[in-house]
């Protein structure tokens, strides 16, 4: 299992590979359903982050903290991953190596990371919102509550008894 900012700096530079301008909501979105499709077809999920239910939808709060100085804007740089080790309490800057992840998972994400990133970002914020998992707590989430939480168990429950919910931004993969 990955650290969400791992896979999001992959999406980042494969963004950058094809020439896709990429912001920081788009990448969100584009993390819910990649842990989504791990979730359902493999079992396990593909990071290890929580994904929290925002007023825009899906976001991994940890990878939207280190892409915000962009606002809205497209993504210029890949972010440095800052580690903490709770045994030494050292704090160690580790630059993107594509390499740290697995080429079975790249040959896996990077056809559904081309295909969500031809999605428009807002139309997959309203295809979350029509989530059951983000619907049901709708009114708190537009009051301002925050910390509200996906459960990996919920988001494969959705997804296996909506498959057509992922086919929908995925295509048929």
């Amino acid at each position: 299992m990955y650290r969400a900012l791992q896979i999001a700096n992959y999406i980042v530079s494969v963004a950058f590979r094809i020439g896709r301008p990429i912001t920081n909501l788009h990448l969100q979105k584009i993390l819910y359903y990649l842990q989504a499709k791990e979730l359902v077809f493999e079992g396990i999920p593909l990071f290890n982050d929580t994904i929290e239910k925002w007023k825009l939808g899906p976001v991994v709060p940890q990878v939207y903290h280190e892409y915000k100085e962009y606002g809205s804007q497209p993504i210029e740089k890949i972010a440095t991953e800052i580690i903490f080790d709770d045994k030494t309490f050292d704090i160690k800057p580790v630059e993107f190596n594509e390499n740290d992840i697995e080429d079975g998972t790249k040959e896996n994400i990077t056809p559904d990371i081309i295909s969500l990133l031809n999605e428009d970002p807002f139309k997959l914020v309203d295809l979350t919102h029509e989530h059951h998992p983000w619907k049901k707590y709708k009114e708190r989430i537009e009051d301002g509550e925050k910390g509200l939480k996906y459960s990996n168990e919920e988001i494969y429950d959705f997804f296996t008894e909506f498959p057509e919910k992922l086919y929908e931004v995925l295509g048929g993969s």
